[in-house]
């Protein structure tokens, strides 16, 4: 095999092994970061009224090791 065969199989094994690296890179981004959204509603009766409560809860991942691995976001909205 020539020097320049040789050259350009490196090369395109080089190319091979960065674009799966590139393809663990955004793979991991999308399952590492992500967030669940739970909502809950609340009905119940007291002095003859009945009311309904809606709770919203954000819970927002990311699985980089820092300080502020988890956090967490609550939205409440109220409804009559």
């Amino acid at each position: 095999m020539s020097k320049t065969k040789a050259i350009i199989y490196a090369l395109l094994a080089a190319l091979a092994v960065m674009i799966c690296g590139s393809l663990l890179v955004v793979a991991d981004t999308l399952c590492s970061s992500h967030a669940h959204m739970h909502t809950h509603t609340y009905i119940h009766t007291h002095d003859g009224t009945t009311h309904m409560h809606t709770v919203s809860h954000s819970h927002a991942h990311n699985h980089f090791i820092n300080a502020s691995r988890h956090s967490h976001h609550h939205a409440k909205a109220h409804g009559g």
